[in-house]
């Protein structure tokens, strides 16, 4: 067994192989091998590690299994996962027949769907054999983190979840129970038990979730899928309901009552085009909309019930598709309504402080550049994050910067990690001045993106600097105290500044580094200074010919 070289947290590259391989196995042997591993706890389940964070303690786990619950199927093993994935397919169909047996099928046996009801009773058998695995089928607890594979307990949980009822009464096939086969009253209760298989609609949901882990879908497309799925899974329920209500009057009465919309005509007609007639009848309630051809003269207590029932859940419905709608729509806007309200509070300052227009532009360009139009705390987040974590968060952030200046390429990841753990972000405006010729020198700067101008202590500008560009180690590293040059931004620029206290600690014991700054900061110096002092003798031999121009005038006139 391979544990990290930095903890014992599981490794998601190795598999704890137990148990062991048998050697000349007969092939039923390595068939029941194959199964127990896959029924035991697998290091590749999603959330295994919210259960077992090491290596020894999931190798105790799949023991504690093997010896002492050899039959149990454990609930993060690759069967369940596999089972899950069965149970969302499975489950979905299900109750959607289970719907149709109870309400479209049943209508009357001489227009049964023959072919339906065969797979109606397909369903009913797999859903037999699914009851068996649920009492070998153990269960986690998510709030205390328990695994329990104990099946008398897991019987329990089984039978007191009411799902073994709604299992076993809901899937009796209704070839053993056709009326008239048995009296009316055992068939209406068995007709109306298959109803309790709509408690499947939940696991249908969790396979679902659980699903959507293993394939590490978002959770705002899950949220999505998850509505529309129970939107068409309601409709289906409510189309189901205005058909098999109906029908117990029949049933009790053996004839089709005469102000029932539930006429003989309609039965006759096929299955596809009964459906379809009362879905569109349902979708009249549910949407509150009016379709022309189809009529809804409801006159009997139980179609009006089913009617009134399906109005408000309509109502209900769609009042929860515009909160959903308006949820997602904030949600997914927050940090950019966030913005906006900092932007609010950011013109009411402005008002408050009759500041100017152009200093008023200014802010509102520096906050829209800043936030990028989305605002959140990044110092209450990052104030949760671990050192390290803050470390590779900071090196992240700063990629652009680090790829593009050349001394980080000299440098060791390590050292890389110290000096953008230094780094102080600052964001200049154009023609904001960065630096000024003759002030104390405190820093350095890293330019991550923008341009910026270097111009001399008296005004002529030396050069443009972009993107991966440094300046002002100068001061720094030639024992200067004042700036020997200002430097100006152009456009919006973004850049990272460096203390003189922090360079010394970064660089200082990098002789490569420091020695290749320093021959830079040298030359630039006497560049700096070289144009200085051209500018000054061309100032003088100006004013000195002016000078002289203007004694010349003067002789010549007296």
């Amino acid at each position: 067994m391979k544990l990290d070289q930095h903890s014992d947290m599981i490794s998601r590259n190795s598999e704890i192989v137990f148990p062991p391989d048998v050697h000349g196995a007969s092939g039923w042997q390595a068939f029941k091998l194959s199964f127990r591993r896959i029924s035991l706890v697998s290091e590749r389940h999603p959330i295994v590690l919210e259960y077992f964070n090491s290596e020894v303690a999931l190798l105790n786990e799949k023991k504690r299994q093997v010896y002492f619950y050899p039959y149990t199927i454990h609930p993060l093993s690759i069967f369940k996962q596999m089972y899950d994935i069965f149970a969302f397919f499975f489950y979905g169909p299900l109750v959607i027949l289970k719907l149709l047996d109870w309400s479209f099928i049943s209508a009357e046996a001489m227009y049964m769907s023959r072919p339906l009801m065969m797979m109606v009773l397909i369903f009913d058998v797999i859903s037999g054999v699914n009851v068996i695995l649920e009492f070998f089928t153990g269960y986690a607890v998510p709030k205390t983190k328990r695994i329990e594979l104990s099946r008398i307990k897991i019987a329990k949980k089984y039978i007191f979840s009411g799902l073994f009822f709604c299992d076993v009464l809901s899937g009796v096939p209704e070839v053993f129970f056709s009326y008239p086969l048995i009296p009316k009253i055992p068939y209406l209760i068995l007709k109306t038990c298959i109803l309790l298989k709509l408690m499947r609609m939940i696991t249908f949901f969790v396979s679902f979730k659980s699903m959507a882990t293993y394939f590490t879908m978002g959770p705002q497309k899950v949220f999505i899928i998850s509505f529309f799925l129970f939107t068409l899974f309601t409709m289906h329920f409510m189309t189901c309901l205005h058909v098999g209500v109906p029908q117990y009057r029949f049933i009790m009465t053996g004839l089709h009552h005469k102000e029932s919309w539930l006429t003989q005509e309609f039965m006759k007609q096929g299955l596809r085009t009964q459906y379809i007639t009362t879905f569109f009848r349902t979708a009249q309630y549910t949407m509150l909309i009016s379709l022309p051809n189809i009529s809804i003269p409801y006159k009997l207590v139980e179609e009006v019930s089913v009617a009134s029932f399906n109005y408000f859940a309509g109502k209900l419905m769609l009042t929860v598709t515009w909160i959903i709608l308006l949820h997602n729509f904030v949600s997914q806007n927050s940090v950019r309504i966030k913005f906006r309200e900092v932007m609010k509070e950011l013109e009411e300052y402005i008002k408050a402080k009759q500041i100017s227009q152009d200093l008023k532009r200014r802010l509102i360009t520096y906050y829209t550049y800043k936030y990028q139009r989305v605002f959140f705390n990044e110092r209450f987040i990052k104030n949760m994050f671990s050192e390290n974590l803050k470390k590779e968060i900071d090196v992240f952030l700063c990629k652009t910067l680090i790829n593009s200046v050349t001394i980080f390429s000299k440098l060791s990841p390590k050292e890389v990690e110290q000096v953008v753990a230094y780094l102080v972000p600052e964001i200049f405006l154009p023609n904001e001045i960065i630096t000024q010729s003759g002030t104390p020198a405190e820093s350095m700067y890293f330019l991550e993106s923008g341009t910026v101008a270097v111009f001399t202590p008296s005004g002529k500008e030396i050069n443009h600097l972009q993107d991966g560009a440094h300046f002002g180690e100068v001061a720094i590293l030639v024992k200067e105290k004042h700036r020997s040059a200002s430097v100006v931004a152009i456009e919006i620029s973004r850049v990272y500044k460096l203390s003189r206290n922090d360079f010394d600690k970064c660089f200082r014991n990098n002789a490569k580094v420091y020695d290749s700054l320093l021959k830079l900061a040298e030359d630039r110096l006497k560049k700096v200074r070289g144009l200085e002092e051209r500018y000054k003798k061309e100032l003088f031999e100006m004013t000195y010919m002016s000078s002289m121009k203007n004694n010349t005038e003067t002789n010549e006139k007296e």
